[in-house]
């Protein structure tokens, strides 16, 4: 591919984020769920060693698409 791409988020900022999608469940126990899901998908989750790594912690949807759309159009034009 010709943009790889490896989203982060702080784990509180991604707690905050399923309770908002999920008023129902508990903060602490969709915590921990959070922690476990990690935990078992760990292994498989390592960036490409050129991927470029988000941060969307502090960011809205809007803003990472506008971030990946920008690496995808560098990419279009060969601007590494």
């Amino acid at each position: 591919a010709a943009v790889k791409v490896y989203l982060v988020a702080a784990e509180d900022e991604r707690t905050r984020r399923r309770l908002a999608e999920r008023p129902g469940l508990g903060a602490d126990a969709l915590a921990t769920d959070l922690k476990m899901r990690d935990a078992s998908d760990a292994p498989q989750m390592e960036p490409a060693d050129d991927a470029v790594q988000i941060d969307t912690t502090e960011l809205s949807v809007d803003e990472v698409v506008d971030r990946i759309e920008g690496l995808v159009r560098r990419a279009a034009a060969g601007v590494r």
